[in-house]
């Protein structure tokens, strides 16, 4: 109800808003998008040219002497395009890698607040883990066309801890809200050394239009991300919502000076309007993944891998582990002893054996309980 009548509030008053305001009117209007299913088509443009230099001694490419330039005046941009299908609903979400924009699926990720599952049904593997904040690579998730500043650090949410933040208020030349927060290097806040430009557009429900990432370096104030909203859907009821967005990075810090400040990339996010929804109810099982039988899982919330022993949605993860084969204990993120630490070696030795029998017991009983439902269940 609220982005019913944010734009006519502004307009029907000649008051200034102030900064709380203009905050929380903006976190409303990205609140309202509660959930989503879009199909997109990225399309990319490589604007920097790395060349690779081979080395005649060794008969080996050198990438980190690979030498960067800008493009000659009749050569066009690398070119690529990256469909895929993000869903969206209360703290969950689903992202399908796409062969081809509305084709089958390369890859499925499905996570919640708390897990993460990833599955490759060409290469019949999946990974599950921890969630991890970057879902989808910066520029390529739809929230960060109205929401998320980058990598899904919610935009609001930084503009609040800065304290050095300024608005100011729309013109007859210029109808946004424009809010600046300056870079503050050594503070406790997300992206010290970057500072934020956000213009919302009161005719669009308050939504940002454009949201530009700058840093200063040098005592000169250099743009690195100017990410704008082209193309809009009207949903009724006040919402309006982004089907094209166009991101540029740019390059702060090089060797070469000529580069400095140089557009590097473009990535144009279109959203296919009619395969996409907002703000519809989303099914519970699209954010699960039916894993069938035969597919090796590395489990690292568990540390183990297994082959799954049948098909399951996996809502439960220690009954995939204890319905699976080739069980193998599995080891993430712990540091190689010293070759020169006999007693390091011995504390690694006894740390896998605890390991190996905890597991074990941890199987037995998961096992030994499934037998013992279901043998209440029978009887």
């Amino acid at each position: 109800m609220v982005l019913c009548f944010l734009p006519s509030l502004i307009r029907a008053s000649d008051a200034d808003i102030d900064l709380p305001q203009a905050l929380d009117m903006l976190e409303a209007s990205t609140e309202g998008i509660k959930s989503f299913d879009v199909q997109i088509l990225l399309t990319i443009r490589q604007f920097i040219v790395t060349e690779k230099r081979n080395d005649t001694e060794v008969g080996k490419q050198l990438a980190a002497a690979a030498p960067q330039r800008k493009l000659l005046p009749n050569e066009k941009p690398q070119k690529s395009e990256e469909p895929y299908h993000q869903v969206f609903q209360k703290g969950r979400g689903r992202i399908d890698l796409l062969e081809t924009l509305g084709g089958l699926p390369t890859s499925t990720m499905v996570y919640d607040k708390e897990i993460q599952k990833r599955y490759y049904p060409k290469a019949s593997s999946a990974i599950i883990d921890q969630r991890s904040s970057l879902a989808l690579a910066g520029g390529k998730d739809y929230r960060e066309s109205y929401r998320s500043l980058i990598s899904g650090v919610p935009l609001v949410a930084c503009l609040r801890e800065r304290k050095k933040v300024l608005l100011t208020q729309p013109t007859a030349d210029t109808p946004f809200v424009v809010i600046e927060a300056a870079p503050d290097p050594g503070a406790d806040v997300t992206f010290d050394k970057w500072g934020f430009r956000v213009s919302i557009d009161p005719g669009r429900g308050f939504l940002p239009v454009l949201t530009e990432i700058f840093e200063e370096v040098n005592g000169q104030r250099l743009p690195r991300i100017r990410r704008e909203i082209t193309m809009w859907k009207n949903q009724g009821g006040g919402l309006q919502v982004p089907v094209q967005t166009t991101m540029r990075g740019f390059i702060t810090r090089h060797e070469k000076p000529e580069l400095i400040g140089a557009l590097s990339i473009e990535q144009v996010m279109q959203v296919d309007q009619a395969h996409s929804t907002w703000n519809a109810e989303i099914p519970d099982n699209v954010f699960e993944i039916a894993l069938p039988a035969g597919t090796r899982v590395t489990d690292a919330v568990h540390q183990v891998s297994y082959v799954t022993g049948k098909a399951d949605l996996g809502k439960n993860l220690e009954d995939l582990a204890a319905n699976g084969r080739e069980i193998v204990p599995i080891y993430m993120g712990r540091p190689e002893p010293s070759k020169q630490s006999y007693l390091g070696m011995f504390i690694a030795g006894a740390v896998v054996v605890a390991t190996i029998s905890a597991f074990v017991i941890v199987v037995f009983r998961i096992r030994r309980n499934r037998l013992g439902r279901r043998g209440q269940v029978s009887s």
